[in-house]
């Protein structure tokens, strides 16, 4: 399977990036890599990747680690898999609306401002899951929550690439 992702503000152009397959929920790397490419402007494409598994895209950036956690969809679902950016605001934002389908939802903060994530239809500054600025994610497991995701900064703008299955 071939997974082509944004990963805007995560690995700059003509990065080398290797895929490892998570083992585990709380969405450690390990063994060896299962694919490895390079980024071409602003997209990802890895191939040879298993239907429905669990992923971290990996790569040294400015000798500083980067990730980004996916999860491929099932082939008849690829079509449907929501992806892309927002930017958070000093306003309640919604990043995903309710989706009784999820498997996953994957959000990474790319900017320069801490942002809060809500499960519900209003963020509040310093309230809920905080994502630090320059890389800080989040994976929500479908199993856990199914409903709307909202973010919010305290000032200024942040940038969040996100991904849901």
């Amino acid at each position: 399977m071939k997974a082509a992702l944004n990963v805007t503000g995560i690995f700059p152009d003509t990065t080398t990036v290797k895929a490892y397959k998570r083992l585990n929920p709380n969405g450690a790397a390990a063994g060896k890599s299962v694919a490895e490419a390079k980024v071409s402007g602003t997209t990802l494409t890895l191939t040879g990747l298993e239907s429905g598994a669990r992923y971290v895209a990996y790569a040294e950036v400015e000798k500083k680690p980067r990730f980004l956690w996916f999860t491929t969809g099932n082939a008849r679902d690829e079509a449907k898999t929501p992806a892309g950016s927002l930017t958070a605001k000093a306003e309640s934002k919604t990043v995903a609306e309710a989706n009784p389908k999820r498997q996953s939802l994957s959000i990474v903060n790319t900017g320069e401002k801490e942002v809060w994530l809500a499960q519900g239809e209003k963020a509040e500054a310093k309230k809920g899951l905080m994502l630090s600025a320059k890389g800080g994610s989040a994976t929500i497991d479908g199993d856990e929550y199914r409903g709307i995701v909202t973010a919010i900064t305290t000032e200024g703008e942040s940038l969040l690439v996100y991904s849901e299955v």
